[in-house]
């Protein structure tokens, strides 16, 4: 699939190249997101959840910072100690748990499973150093690669998965789109099927 979408100049670097689109995208994809929410919200008979990672839970935790000078030689703390590792510290974080699928599931059912946390950074870190936002997030899955990866990707794939008739909603997209949608759903079937392992 990678090698056809190359040949038809599909690559990554032609999503970086509509940084001005972003905005749009976005816009596009909030809104086929909360009809996700809705559709999976009136199926399972519930309140509405998250589009996706719909069965979160959520720990507060703390995120240390070492002293990056005191174990590491000199140029790997100087490399390491940069925007929100700058300074030693210990910080609120929020963690959550969660799975890929819009629907709440059993924990036994295979899918991806995410962890993702929040640190607050501020009155620490983030304190003289304006490039530094006072909150950072990180995220991390059980996959290792993100089939969703940039917004027009996204926003192909959510057209197609949440439409009445998906097959007519691939059909009408561009045939540029069409592989983009093919391989990301293609990747994420695979990923999904993953046996359920602890954290």
């Amino acid at each position: 699939m990678l090698w056809l979408m190359s040949w038809f100049g599909i690559t990554r670097n032609d999503a970086d190249r509509l940084l001005d689109t972003e905005p749009a995208y976005a816009a596009e994809i909030e809104r086929y997101v909360l009809r996700m929410q809705a559709d999976t919200a009136v199926k399972q008979h519930r309140l509405p959840c998250r589009g996706t990672h719909a069965k979160g839970t959520c720990v507060r935790a703390e995120f240390e910072v070492p002293d990056l000078k005191a174990g590491y030689q000199a140029a790997l703390a100087g490399r390491l100690a940069r925007g929100a590792f700058a300074r030693p510290g210990v910080y609120p974080a929020t963690v959550r748990f969660a799975n890929s699928d819009p629907s709440v599931n059993p924990d036994f059912k295979p899918d991806i499973r995410a962890m993702s946390f929040s640190v607050d950074l501020t009155g620490g870190a983030a304190d003289g150093f304006p490039h530094v936002s006072p909150r950072q997030d990180f995220s991390m899955q059980s996959a290792s690669t993100l089939p969703l990866n940039d917004a027009r990707v996204f926003l192909a794939t959510m057209k197609v998965i949440t439409a009445d008739k998906p097959l007519r909603a691939f059909m009408s997209l561009g045939f540029g789109d069409q592989l983009l949608v093919m391989r990301a759903l293609g990747l994420a079937q695979a990923q999904s099927r993953q046996t359920p392992k602890p954290y």
